[in-house]
């Protein structure tokens, strides 16, 4: 019974979760569990299930004899955001700069590339907003520093959902994947501070 309610929850997870990226879901908006299990053809369990944890993640908010609503970011917030990437990503890039050779550049340019195709293929923000934060949290984890990345990934996440607030996505979707080569570049020319320069025009890019 609870190997096939798994599933399900994961399915309606990822569901709203893909809906609030790509801005199909918006403040605005009011979510309630019979809506839901009716429009997804699932029991009110599974769906429970996921909108807590998507409360738990700070992506949604219960309002009582309501229903749930997407978390609104301030722009306070947002700014904070980028300071807590600004710390995390300077500071595992300085730790990491040693330890990066041609492997590790090398994994790096294949997701720079599979990045690219997905840009190419897809206009959804979410598709974008996982193959930027698969580059990000890769070159952070050279630093070897699993608590630092796991801080990481959950600002990479709220990032993403502050940047469909704000914008609905990226403002240019190709500046991202631009600072991504620069990044690259500064790697293979050993080129520290043209490393940072370019990592933090990428995340201030969201702004």
């Amino acid at each position: 019974m609870t190997k096939a309610k798994k599933p399900l929850t994961s399915m309606v997870y990822d569901h709203v979760y893909a809906s609030i990226i790509n801005g199909e879901i918006t403040c605005n908006d009011t979510l309630t569990e019979s809506h839901l299990a009716s429009r997804l053809e699932v029991s009110k369990a599974p769906v429970r299930e996921a909108l807590l944890m998507l409360c738990q993640k700070n992506l949604l908010r219960a309002i009582p004899r309501i229903g749930y609503r997407v978390v609104q970011i301030s722009p306070a917030q947002l700014s904070k955001l980028m300071e807590s990437r600004m710390v995390l990503e300077m500071a595992m890039l300085e730790k990491s700069w040693d330890s990066i050779g041609d492997a590790q550049i090398a994994q790096l340019t294949d997701i720079y590339h599979r990045q690219q195709e997905v840009e190419a293929r897809s206009r959804e923000v979410l598709n974008r907003w996982l193959s930027n934060i698969e580059f990000h949290l890769t070159l952070a984890g050279f630093s070897g520093n699993e608590y630092l990345q796991y801080a990481l990934k959950n600002v990479l996440h709220t990032s993403a959902q502050a940047a469909t607030q704000c914008f609905l996505g990226y403002r240019n979707e190709d500046e991202n994947a631009e600072y991504h080569k620069q990044i690259l570049q500064a790697l293979t020319d050993r080129d520290l501070e043209a490393a940072k320069a370019a990592l933090t025009g990428d995340i201030h890019a969201l702004l």
